[in-house]
Protein backbone atom coordinates (compact mmCIF):
# COMPACT_ATOMS: atom_id res chain seq x y z
CA UNK A 1 0.00 0.00 0.00
CA UNK A 2 2.96 2.10 0.53
CA UNK A 3 4.63 1.29 -2.68
CA UNK A 4 1.49 2.31 -4.24
CA UNK A 5 0.59 5.64 -2.81
CA UNK A 6 4.38 6.59 -3.56
CA UNK A 7 4.04 5.47 -7.39
CA UNK A 8 0.46 7.02 -7.86
CA UNK A 9 0.30 10.00 -5.54
CA UNK A 10 3.49 11.72 -5.52
CA UNK A 11 4.22 14.84 -7.65
CA UNK A 12 5.90 13.96 -10.82
CA UNK A 13 9.51 14.20 -10.74
CA UNK A 14 9.51 14.14 -6.81
CA UNK A 15 12.58 12.49 -4.83
CA UNK A 16 11.80 11.37 -1.34
CA UNK A 17 15.31 11.57 0.63
CA UNK A 18 13.99 10.40 4.17
CA UNK A 19 11.28 8.11 5.73
CA UNK A 20 11.43 7.57 9.58
CA UNK A 21 10.33 5.15 11.16
CA UNK A 22 6.94 4.03 12.37
CA UNK A 23 6.37 5.56 15.70
CA UNK A 24 2.72 6.31 15.71
CA UNK A 25 1.61 4.46 18.47
CA UNK A 26 4.45 6.20 20.29
CA UNK A 27 3.66 9.68 19.59
CA UNK A 28 -0.18 8.95 19.98
CA UNK A 29 0.17 8.02 23.10
CA UNK A 30 2.18 11.09 24.10
CA UNK A 31 -0.61 12.87 22.57
CA UNK A 32 -3.06 11.77 24.73
CA UNK A 33 -1.05 11.91 27.41
CA UNK A 34 -0.30 15.55 27.25
CA UNK A 35 -4.09 16.08 26.51
CA UNK A 36 -5.24 14.28 29.59
CA UNK A 37 -2.85 16.47 32.02
CA UNK A 38 -4.54 19.37 29.88
CA UNK A 39 -7.90 18.89 30.61
CA UNK A 40 -6.81 18.02 34.42
CA UNK A 41 -4.77 21.01 35.32
CA UNK A 42 -7.74 23.19 33.72
CA UNK A 43 -10.37 21.39 35.64
CA UNK A 44 -8.22 21.58 38.75
CA UNK A 45 -7.81 25.46 37.48
CA UNK A 46 -11.55 25.97 37.83
CA UNK A 47 -12.84 23.26 40.57
CA UNK A 48 -11.04 24.83 44.10
CA UNK A 49 -12.70 21.86 45.64
CA UNK A 50 -9.52 19.70 45.32
CA UNK A 51 -7.16 21.92 47.78
CA UNK A 52 -9.47 21.56 50.49
CA UNK A 53 -9.68 17.59 50.30
CA UNK A 54 -5.50 18.02 50.34
CA UNK A 55 -5.37 20.19 53.68
CA UNK A 56 -3.13 18.04 56.78
CA UNK A 57 -6.11 18.05 58.89
CA UNK A 58 -8.23 15.89 56.16
CA UNK A 59 -5.39 13.85 54.97
CA UNK A 60 -4.53 13.13 58.50
CA UNK A 61 -8.85 12.35 59.25
CA UNK A 62 -8.58 10.21 56.05
CA UNK A 63 -5.20 8.43 57.14
CA UNK A 64 -6.36 7.34 60.74
CA UNK A 65 -9.66 5.87 59.13
CA UNK A 66 -7.48 3.75 57.32
CA UNK A 67 -5.53 2.43 60.00
CA UNK A 68 -8.29 1.81 61.96
CA UNK A 69 -9.80 0.30 58.82
CA UNK A 70 -6.86 -1.99 58.67
CA UNK A 71 -6.66 -2.58 62.35
CA UNK A 72 -10.17 -3.91 62.44
CA UNK A 73 -9.42 -6.20 58.99
CA UNK A 74 -6.51 -8.07 61.03
CA UNK A 75 -7.90 -7.81 64.54
CA UNK A 76 -5.45 -5.63 65.78
CA UNK A 77 -7.03 -3.45 68.98
CA UNK A 78 -7.97 0.06 67.63
CA UNK A 79 -7.54 3.63 69.06
CA UNK A 80 -10.71 4.66 71.13
CA UNK A 81 -12.37 7.73 69.08
CA UNK A 82 -11.46 10.83 69.72
CA UNK A 83 -13.55 13.63 72.11
CA UNK A 84 -15.27 16.14 69.18
CA UNK A 85 -16.41 18.16 71.84
CA UNK A 86 -12.58 18.87 73.10
CA UNK A 87 -12.88 21.67 70.58
CA UNK A 88 -10.18 22.55 68.18
CA UNK A 89 -7.29 23.42 69.56
CA UNK A 90 -7.07 20.27 71.85
CA UNK A 91 -7.09 18.53 68.73
CA UNK A 92 -4.46 20.46 67.11
CA UNK A 93 -2.16 20.04 70.40
CA UNK A 94 -3.19 16.44 70.78
CA UNK A 95 -0.42 15.22 68.05
CA UNK A 96 2.01 17.94 67.35
CA UNK A 97 4.87 15.62 65.59
CA UNK A 98 4.79 12.09 64.57
CA UNK A 99 6.03 9.63 67.17
CA UNK A 100 9.49 8.91 67.34
CA UNK A 101 10.47 12.57 67.08
CA UNK A 102 11.75 14.38 69.84
CA UNK A 103 10.18 18.10 70.55
CA UNK A 104 13.39 19.60 71.03
CA UNK A 105 15.41 17.88 67.97
CA UNK A 106 16.70 19.69 65.01
CA UNK A 107 13.83 18.25 62.98
CA UNK A 108 10.58 18.87 65.21
CA UNK A 109 12.48 22.72 65.22
CA UNK A 110 11.97 22.58 61.13
CA UNK A 111 8.71 20.76 61.35
CA UNK A 112 7.66 23.66 63.42
CA UNK A 113 9.05 26.43 61.10
CA UNK A 114 7.91 24.72 58.12
CA UNK A 115 4.23 24.71 59.68
CA UNK A 116 4.70 28.78 60.72
CA UNK A 117 5.51 29.50 57.15
CA UNK A 118 2.73 27.31 55.44
CA UNK A 119 0.04 28.94 58.13
CA UNK A 120 1.51 32.62 56.51
CA UNK A 121 1.48 31.88 52.50
CA UNK A 122 -2.03 30.26 53.46
CA UNK A 123 -3.75 33.71 52.12
CA UNK A 124 -1.75 33.65 49.10
CA UNK A 125 -2.43 29.98 47.87
CA UNK A 126 -5.73 31.22 46.14
CA UNK A 127 -3.48 33.58 43.93
CA UNK A 128 -0.67 31.15 43.28
CA UNK A 129 -2.30 27.36 43.02
CA UNK A 130 -4.67 28.87 39.72
CA UNK A 131 -1.29 30.69 37.95
CA UNK A 132 0.62 27.11 38.58
CA UNK A 133 -2.33 25.03 37.58
CA UNK A 134 -2.82 27.35 34.54
CA UNK A 135 0.74 27.12 33.52
CA UNK A 136 0.58 23.01 33.85
CA UNK A 137 -2.19 23.07 31.66
CA UNK A 138 -0.90 25.64 28.93
CA UNK A 139 2.95 23.74 29.09
CA UNK A 140 1.12 20.35 28.63
CA UNK A 141 -1.27 21.61 25.60
CA UNK A 142 1.61 23.42 24.08
CA UNK A 143 3.61 20.12 24.10
CA UNK A 144 1.02 17.77 22.89
CA UNK A 145 0.47 20.42 20.13
CA UNK A 146 4.26 20.91 18.91
CA UNK A 147 6.10 17.93 19.36
CA UNK A 148 4.29 15.58 17.32
CA UNK A 149 4.01 18.53 14.37
CA UNK A 150 8.27 18.93 14.70
CA UNK A 151 9.01 15.07 14.66
CA UNK A 152 9.48 14.18 10.93
CA UNK A 153 7.61 11.41 9.01
CA UNK A 154 8.98 11.56 5.48
CA UNK A 155 10.81 14.05 3.03
CA UNK A 156 10.30 14.69 -0.28
CA UNK A 157 12.17 16.99 -2.74
CA UNK A 158 9.51 18.92 -5.16
CA UNK A 159 10.45 20.53 -8.53
CA UNK A 160 9.50 24.45 -8.85
CA UNK A 161 6.25 25.39 -10.41
CA UNK A 162 8.88 27.36 -12.98
CA UNK A 163 10.69 24.62 -14.01
CA UNK A 164 9.77 22.72 -17.40
CA UNK A 165 10.73 18.61 -18.09
CA UNK A 166 13.39 19.64 -20.05
CA UNK A 167 14.91 21.53 -17.12
CA UNK A 168 14.49 18.12 -14.67
CA UNK A 169 16.34 16.53 -16.70
CA UNK A 170 19.53 19.08 -17.49
CA UNK A 171 19.81 20.24 -14.25
CA UNK A 172 21.56 17.98 -11.20
CA UNK A 173 19.28 19.48 -8.89
CA UNK A 174 16.10 20.75 -10.11
CA UNK A 175 14.15 20.83 -6.88
CA UNK A 176 13.14 24.47 -5.12
CA UNK A 177 10.77 22.97 -2.78
CA UNK A 178 10.80 20.52 0.00
CA UNK A 179 7.52 18.58 1.06
CA UNK A 180 7.80 17.65 5.14
CA UNK A 181 5.40 15.29 6.58
CA UNK A 182 4.77 15.12 10.17
CA UNK A 183 2.54 13.26 12.87
CA UNK A 184 0.22 16.57 13.30
CA UNK A 185 -1.51 17.68 16.91
CA UNK A 186 -1.39 15.14 19.40
CA UNK A 187 -0.84 12.65 16.56
CA UNK A 188 -4.44 12.07 16.33
CA UNK A 189 -4.45 11.66 12.57
CA UNK A 190 -3.15 8.26 10.95
CA UNK A 191 -2.61 10.25 7.95
CA UNK A 192 0.18 12.34 7.98
CA UNK A 193 -0.12 16.29 8.10
CA UNK A 194 1.78 17.86 5.01
CA UNK A 195 2.98 21.33 4.28
CA UNK A 196 5.91 22.64 1.39
CA UNK A 197 7.65 24.94 2.36
CA UNK A 198 10.90 26.76 -0.49
CA UNK A 199 14.41 25.04 0.20
CA UNK A 200 15.98 28.43 0.67
CA UNK A 201 14.13 28.55 3.81
CA UNK A 202 15.78 25.40 4.60
CA UNK A 203 18.86 25.39 7.38
CA UNK A 204 20.35 22.56 9.21
CA UNK A 205 23.09 22.99 11.82
CA UNK A 206 26.33 23.08 10.58
CA UNK A 207 28.11 21.47 13.51
CA UNK A 208 26.06 18.55 14.17
CA UNK A 209 27.68 15.60 15.75
CA UNK A 210 27.23 12.26 13.73
CA UNK A 211 26.39 9.88 17.06
CA UNK A 212 22.94 11.13 17.95
CA UNK A 213 20.28 9.40 17.75
CA UNK A 214 18.41 12.40 15.67
CA UNK A 215 18.98 15.29 12.66
CA UNK A 216 17.33 18.58 13.54
CA UNK A 217 16.49 20.91 10.85
CA UNK A 218 14.81 24.77 10.93
CA UNK A 219 12.50 26.70 8.88
CA UNK A 220 13.11 30.26 8.81
CA UNK A 221 10.06 32.04 10.23
CA UNK A 222 8.58 29.07 11.83
CA UNK A 223 9.28 28.22 15.43
CA UNK A 224 10.92 25.53 16.63
CA UNK A 225 13.07 22.84 14.80
CA UNK A 226 12.24 20.15 13.33
CA UNK A 227 13.52 16.32 14.63
CA UNK A 228 14.33 13.47 12.10
CA UNK A 229 15.02 10.15 14.29
CA UNK A 230 17.72 7.85 12.86
CA UNK A 231 16.97 4.68 14.22
CA UNK A 232 14.88 2.80 11.90
CA UNK A 233 14.78 5.47 9.36
CA UNK A 234 15.56 5.25 5.30
CA UNK A 235 17.45 7.89 3.26
CA UNK A 236 16.37 6.99 -0.10
CA UNK A 237 19.04 9.44 -1.79
CA UNK A 238 21.72 10.50 0.77
CA UNK A 239 23.27 12.51 -2.19
CA UNK A 240 19.93 14.47 -2.45
CA UNK A 241 19.78 14.79 1.34
CA UNK A 242 23.39 16.12 1.83
CA UNK A 243 23.17 19.09 -0.31
CA UNK A 244 19.94 19.72 1.13
CA UNK A 245 20.83 20.11 4.46
CA UNK A 246 24.28 20.10 4.27
CA UNK A 247 25.62 22.43 0.99
CA UNK A 248 28.44 23.68 2.79
CA UNK A 249 29.81 20.13 2.92
CA UNK A 250 29.69 19.92 -1.01
CA UNK A 251 32.07 23.62 -1.29
CA UNK A 252 34.82 22.19 0.07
Amino acid sequence: MRLFHRFFCSVPGAVEIYRGGDRLRFYRFLGLFCLGHTLTWTGLTYYRGWYNLTERENVQLRFDGITTSVRKLFGFPTEAPKDDSLGDEAVSNSKTFPEGINESSFLATQLRKLRAFSEETRKYDEILFPVFTSLLAVATFAMGVYLPRRVVRRLTLIPGPGISSSDRSNSPSPHRMLEIETYGAFALRSDPVRFTVPLEKVRAPKNEPSNLQFSQFFIKNVPFRFIMEKQGAEFSNPYEYEITFYPHKKTK
